[in-house]
């Protein structure tokens, strides 16, 4: 039965109509429902503060799922549909910044060091506002202004200080999530930075990585920027 033209022609994904061109809803459905399983692997809300998974292999398929999506709907009258897209899945922005709508990871690959105070110094610089759980082999430890911020939170006291450093304090990797816990209730964001073996350790100190983030309140309605 002929159609009237001004219906639409489905091609590629698209609704062609005269003057412009739609996107399919089931394209659209497909991008949320994408975008949804990400949120659920990188980001849990739990009560008083939300976690921040750093997985490598998950964010790379996150920012190849959110440029092909945007390369297809760029080509249509899309503009207040990938607005309601960004503002709904605002918890992008803890991993990646916006660049002509396109995901730009916010964390940059960590270099080789040759010293661990150049490297933690790395680390503490990145999250300024951060305490870290900084791992070395069975301890996590703090430094300098870090360790001041620990004895007043959690009551520990300094230990014998590393070269490089002017002191020093840390508990076991058991008791890390104690300290987690104690940190984010006092409104504190924790930054865990674990030591890795995903790349190959040929001098300097061992290579290591942020893995997990958690924010002492629930991210909700992020806007993009």
């Amino acid at each position: 039965m002929p159609r009237s033209i001004r219906n639409g022609v489905g091609f590629l994904g698209y609704i062609v109509r005269p003057d412009y061109l739609l996107v399919r809803r089931r394209v659209v459905s497909r991008l949320k429902a994408r975008l949804r399983d990400y949120e659920q692997k990188l980001v849990r809300p739990r009560s008083g503060h939300t976690l921040f998974r750093h997985d490598p292999a998950t964010l790379a398929g996150l920012r190849a799922t959110w440029a092909s999506y945007r390369a297809h709907l760029k080509m249509a009258n899309t503009h207040r549909l990938w607005e309601t897209i960004q503002n709904r899945h605002g918890w992008v922005r803890h991993f990646f910044a916006l660049e002509e709508e396109l995901l730009v990871p916010r964390m940059k690959i960590v270099p080789v060091f040759q010293r661990l105070t150049d490297q933690y110094r790395f680390f503490t610089s990145r999250w300024p506002e951060c305490l870290l759980l900084f791992q070395v082999g069975r301890f996590y430890e703090w430094h300098d202004e870090q360790v001041e911020r620990m004895s007043r939170w959690l009551g520990l006291r300094p230990l014998v200080r590393r070269r490089g450093f002017r002191s020093r304090c840390g508990v076991p990797v058991r008791f890390g999530p104690w300290c987690v816990r104690a940190l984010v209730a006092h409104g504190v964001p924790v930054a865990l930075i674990r030591e890795t073996d995903n790349r190959p350790w040929l001098g300097g100190v061992k290579p290591r990585e942020l893995t997990d983030f958690w924010q002492p309140l629930p991210v909700e309605g992020l806007e993009m920027r």
